[in-house]
């Protein structure tokens, strides 16, 4: 190998010279043997796995019925395991038998022939009729009838315990009846209103109701009763008052009749009726002089815009006036400082001639 060469050989690699030949096969021999015992090792680790067949429905059993630690767990009901058994609970025993019990009502169910239940529907069928025809008829109907559903027989019933229960319910049901009789013979009827000409006695509810209703006027903290007394001694003076004042009024207006406030109203239209005509006349007349105060508005309206304007036109001719007059002064004033300025110059050139004269 080169020295100075850049491939670096691994570091478990054996730098190999040319008389080391012992110590290449003694490395061989070495990895093969390390070799040999990681196979060892893995094979034994190997062995150790359970690698049998796991049976479901025994590990959900144990799992069902046994609580197992988190630690180390499979569910194959090792012994090595922690484990207690779970008790089953009262409400637990309870859902369980009702289950059970709903199961075996199905299945019944399911068995039940078709002749049983014809027999059923025909027992129903003269139920709902019997109730029917209970509800409108009276007692002595109600006690035939009873007598008669009592004879009835049925051919080749397997299950007589229907028709017992049929006979009780319908038993019952009479009972009932004579019950509901009996307490609204003592009670009453909420239905008088309906019928008042029935002698029966108001429903205890309704009189219940009135009753509370009474107490709660007499009870009620906005209208107690001083007030209620106070408010009526006041109405019974102001009657009288009024009673009195009516009196004197029959008394100085006997001979004349009595006409409601409503004839009153009535008369005093039908006179303001009757003077509809005239009113017609006087009515265009005040339309006429509407019409020429109208026309006088619009002319002094008129002249009054005339004037306005002449006002305006006077104001802006004293305006220009104004203005003339101070033009003129300003003319007259530099008319005299040019007068003033030509004297000077005139002097000026007096004394300058006379200067040259003097000079020649």
């Amino acid at each position: 190998m080169d020295y100075y060469s850049e491939e670096i050989p691994p570091v478990d690699s054996v730098e190999v010279y040319e008389t080391s030949d012992t110590e290449v096969s003694q490395f061989q021999d070495d990895n093969s043997n390390n070799r040999n015992d990681n196979n060892d090792e893995n094979e034994n680790k190997r062995n150790s796995i359970d690698e049998s067949n796991l049976i479901v429905h025994d590990s959900r059993e144990v799992f069902e019925n046994e609580i197992i630690s988190n630690i180390n767990t499979d569910f194959n009901n090792y012994s090595g395991y922690k484990t207690h058994r779970v008790n089953e609970t009262y409400e637990q025993k309870l859902l369980r038998i009702a289950n059970e019990l709903q199961e075996m009502k199905l299945i019944s169910d399911r068995e039940t022939k078709s002749d049983q239940k014809q027999v059923i529907e025909k027992l129903q069928d003269d139920a709902t009729d019997l109730l029917s025809k209970l509800k409108n008829s009276s007692d002595i109907e109600i006690e035939t009838m009873s007598q008669k559903f009592t004879n009835i027989k049925l051919d080749n019933i397997s299950s007589p315990k229907l028709v017992n229960t049929i006979n009780d319910s319908s038993s019952k049901l009479l009972e009932l009846n004579k019950r509901l009789n009996d307490i609204e013979n003592t009670v009453g009827l909420e239905n008088n209103e309906i019928d008042p000409s029935s002698n029966k006695s108001q429903s205890l509810q309704i009189i219940i109701n009135d009753i509370y209703r009474r107490i709660n006027i007499i009870s009620n903290p906005e209208f107690s009763l001083n007030e209620v007394t106070l408010q009526v001694n006041d109405l019974n003076s102001k009657l009288e008052i009024y009673s009195r004042n009516f009196n004197r009024y029959l008394q100085d207006n006997k001979n004349e009749p009595l006409v409601s406030i409503t004839d009153k109203k009535i008369d005093l239209l039908y006179s303001k009726i009757k003077q509809l005509p005239n009113l017609k006349n006087l009515i265009e007349l005040i339309i006429n002089k509407l019409k020429s105060m109208n026309n006088l508005i619009n002319n002094f309206e008129l002249n009054v815009n005339f004037l306005d304007e002449i006002k305006e036109n006077m104001n802006n001719l004293s305006i220009e006036i104004n203005n003339w007059n101070e033009k003129l002064d300003n003319i007259d004033d530099n008319l005299n400082k040019n007068i003033k300025q030509f004297e000077n110059n005139k002097i000026e050139i007096k004394n300058w001639i006379e200067n040259l004269e003097s000079k020649i």
